[in-house]
């Protein structure tokens, strides 16, 4: 007889894992979950936290807007979060916003629970726990009602009076029961004996002392000799409350359980006695380079000049005031603006008329005139006007980002008509979410840095010459959101900008706090005193935390390497290998000679030699036939 077992595999997608409704796929032995949208994790039960990860567009203070494959247009609109859980918050003009709050908590970001036990509600000692808009009262021995002002056993009149302990009968055996302050005693009949009268032998039963009090028989009855902390016939009334000594702290409530306690904290606080402040600003909340600010179960982003917004999103512009004058152009900045002057004008705001006609020793750069001596930046070189020439430095300024956002507010580089403008996401972004950067590329071909060598690129195993590396190890803790790689690059450029280098950054794979500098001379005169003057002072600066920068100002490590003195070396070695060899060629030359001289002399020996015999032999032949 055979039997067969037929087995077939448990399927993990019955029933459905996935949470908010969400689909399921059976993955050999395992499931996947396809979330929708606004969940996330395993099976979909934990909310998409939609700017941590991706960059939001900043409609308003209080609106952002995320990319989403249900909403027409591809995006949808989310709050911003800024009144918390509690409140709806109401947008107004310039960054400013308010937050209306849901009944039951109050503060600029409905984040205070307002206290509902301040006018001390609960009667007879009851505790009161604060709620969302209510309060909760618990009851002393004796007591009951939502107010604790209710006996659990009143009189006819529904006056309130101590509990009447003696209402179960607990005295056994004709017992006599006499009420007592949460408590009974049995008078007992007929030598009954013990708290309920239920025993011959003695008064005390195991119960009959409470709370580590000691029984002692005296007869006709019995005597409790109790611990420290406690008294009362049966040694059932704490000598002390634990709760009078005020145990909880930041206004935490505490309820008496016995000898001990338990402290019910305040929205913001946590701890055995409410002693530990939540820090609510973690994760970091303040974009653009902003200070979180952190208090009771709030905080409040102290936003970097130039940003405003609850959490420091919106870029202050500052063109919105037409400070530039007489048809010349604004250009904003980050907390700052420069006008582009009309043919004419002159001066910041372009509040200059050039009346006369300039000095032979002024300079004219960008449709503006400068006088002898004056400095000004153009991108990031530092440019003079010197006796009439303009001289900027030669600094590459690194890509220029084409990309069109409506959060990027400098001007947009516009890619050539061959060129195609492509988003840049591979290791770009240090401390995300960051704006999105682009660069132009040609058509079919990958984006490469200009003029320069490819063994001077970050993250590359070798260096080549007239180049030097740096490498920057960050406390990303400390770092605002929004870094990128290349803002990082562009703040180590303004270090030496007097040079003419190629500054270069790339965040290093699998380190994720590291990033790689690589620093290249783009000519060959005096590239070696170029490179490392370059590389000293930039190491100096961020040593002495001098950088302007609020990144910069977390490295935490700092490692430098450099090629030019080993392509030096390894250049001098020719440079005493060709005498050395041309001493063994010559030797070499002289040995052969000297062989070849002592060659031809032996073999002009043997020849006189074989010659003398055959003549001396030919001579005694003759004179033989002769004889």
């Amino acid at each position: 007889m055979f039997l067969f077992v037929f087995q077939t595999d448990a399927d993990p997608c019955s029933p459905n894992p996935c949470k908010h409704e969400s689909t399921c796929f059976n993955i050999q032995g395992d499931f996947y979950c396809h979330c929708n949208e606004g969940w996330e994790g395993k099976d979909c039960s934990h909310q998409r936290h939609h700017c941590d990860s991706t960059s939001c567009e900043v409609i308003d203070s209080c609106t952002v807007s995320i990319p989403s494959n249900i909403s027409v247009g591809g995006f949808r609109l989310i709050s911003s979060g800024v009144c918390g859980k509690h409140g709806v918050c109401i947008s107004q003009p310039n960054g400013a916003f308010s937050c209306a709050c849901v009944p039951g908590y109050m503060g600029t970001y409905c984040h205070l629970n307002i206290d509902d036990c301040a006018s001390n509600p609960c009667q007879n000692a009851g505790t009161c726990i604060d709620g969302v808009n209510s309060y909760q009262c618990i009851c002393a021995d004796g007591w009951e009602g939502a107010l604790c002002n209710i006996s659990k056993s009143a009189d006819v009149d529904g006056h309130s009076k101590n509990k009447n302990d003696c209402e179960m009968n607990p005295c056994r055996n004709g017992g006599e029961c006499i009420d007592l302050t949460a408590e009974f005693q049995c008078k007992c009949a007929n030598n009954w004996k013990g708290k309920t009268c239920s025993i011959k032998e003695s008064h005390c039963e195991a119960m009959t002392c409470l709370n580590g009090g000691t029984c002692k028989d005296l007869g006709d009855t019995f005597s409790c000799r109790c611990t420290e902390r406690w008294k009362g016939t049966f040694c059932q009334i704490p000598t002390k409350r634990p709760c009078e000594s005020s145990p909880c702290q930041n206004s935490g409530t505490c309820v008496n359980s016995g000898d001990s306690f338990t402290c019910i904290c305040k929205d913001g606080f946590e701890g055995p006695t409410c002693g530990i402040n939540i820090n609510n600003c973690n994760p970091f909340p303040c974009y653009n380079g902003g200070t979180c600010i952190d208090g009771d179960n709030w905080y409040v982003c102290d936003c970097a000049e130039g940003f405003s917004g609850p959490d420091c999103r919106i870029n202050i512009n500052e063109c919105a005031s037409n400070p530039c004058t007489y048809g010349s152009t604004c250009i904003d900045g980050i907390a700052s603006f420069r006008c582009i002057c009309p043919p004419g004008r002159t001066g910041s705001l372009c509040e200059e008329v050039i009346g006369q006609l300039p000095s032979p020793k002024s300079c004219e750069h960008g449709r503006r005139i400068f006088s002898d001596g004056t400095t000004w930046e153009h991108d990031c070189h530092a440019c003079k006007c010197d006796n009439g020439q303009v001289i900027c430095a030669k600094l590459w300024c690194g890509p220029k980002n084409c990309l069109r956002h409506p959060n990027i507010t400098t001007p947009v580089f516009q890619c050539a008509p061959h060129e195609t403008c492509v988003v840049q996401t591979h290791m770009t972004c240090l401390t995300p979410p960051c704006l999105p950067f682009g660069e132009c590329q040609a058509a079919r071909k990958e984006i490469t840095n200009p003029g320069l060598e490819w063994t001077c690129i970050p993250n590359q195993a070798h260096l080549g010459s007239n180049c030097a590396k740096i490498i920057l190890i960050f406390d990303k803790s400390k770092m605002p959101l929004g870094i990128s790689v290349e803002s990082i690059c562009n703040s180590l450029r303004q270090l030496v900008k007097e040079e003419t280098l190629y500054v270069m950054c790339a965040i290093k794979p699998q380190e994720q706090d590291t990033v790689e500098i690589t620093l290249l001379e783009g000519s060959d005169l005096k590239a070696k005193n170029t490179v490392n003057q370059a590389l000293d002072d930039m190491a100096k600066v961020l040593s002495h935390k001098q950088a302007n920068s609020s990144a910069l100002a977390a490295v935490i490590e700092i490692r430098l390497e450099t090629a030019v003195n080993e392509e030096e070396n390894q250049g001098l070695k020719p440079t005493y290998l060709v005498p050395v060899l041309c001493s063994v060629i010559a030797l070499l030359g002289i040995a052969c000679v000297g062989i070849l001289i002592i060659w031809h002399r032996r073999v002009q020996r043997r020849r006189r030699h074989l010659r003398d015999e055959y003549l001396a032999s030919t001579q005694t032949a003759a004179n033989n036939e002769n004889q």
